[in-house]
């Protein structure tokens, strides 16, 4: 994985310490990878916690996966943490056998995940529709405000939907659901409660402006 991804990995999710699955290629380099993981998690020098330590270590000591299934790693990994540390990301973006990783817990905004252009927009669509349903966007037009919304591919490998509410000058709130995490961004920050309904994308919506009016009319 790229240093790159991984930076704004531990940018973005600064508060998750999940579950996530790494998965390496089906190749003796990545098994090389991953026993060098481990041998840096044993040393202390990267935060991540096997679900499996056994099965690691057997695969690591026989140089040999067994199976597909156990190319795909549970591990504890606390990202706002690992993903800060120059050590941790160079360690990573040097490991060619690394296939990915990803929450290991599922989420309807996961499906953003995929190098298909059309079914990614698709997935882009339901979800906006979704969000705004009951007329919001006619009702945030009614109080002067302009919404927009869009998919967010600054980088390609962490896809979001982006919805952007301002005066017309200035932008009053940015919410992200972010593909990757399943979380809910307001301004930058994750939210305690993952995505599950566009209604919780509509009240957050509804909550700023009517927040941002009474702050105006005070």
């Amino acid at each position: 994985m790229r240093a790159e991804i991984l930076r704004e990995m531990g940018k973005r999710y600064p508060g998750i310490g999940p579950t996530v699955i790494m998965t390496f290629k089906c190749s003796e380099n990545a098994i090389n990878d991953l026993a060098m993981i481990l041998g840096r998690v044993h040393m202390g020098d990267i935060r991540l916690e096997f679900d499996n330590p056994t099965l690691v270590s057997a695969i690591v000591q026989s140089g040999d996966w067994g199976c597909d299934q156990n190319r795909m790693i549970e591990a504890r990994f606390p990202l706002g943490i690992a993903l800060r540390d120059d050590k941790s990301i160079a360690l990573l973006s040097w490991m060619n056998g690394l296939e990915s990783i990803r929450i290991a817990n599922q989420n309807s905004l996961n499906a953003m995940i995929t190098g298909r252009q059309k079914r990614q927009q698709e997935v882009v669509e339901e979800i906006t529709s979704q969000c705004l349903e009951d007329g919001i966007r006619l009702e945030v037009r009614s109080w002067g405000f302009v919404l927009d919304v869009g998919l967010d591919l600054s980088i390609k490998e962490l896809p979001g939907i982006k919805f952007s509410i301002s005066d017309g000058a200035q932008e009053i709130i940015q919410i992200m659901l972010d593909a990757w995490s399943g979380c809910i961004l307001v301004n930058g920050k994750v939210q305690p409660v993952a995505y599950s309904s566009g209604k919780q994308v509509r009240k957050i919506i509804m909550d700023a402006v009517i927040d941002y009016v009474e702050k105006m009319t005070a």
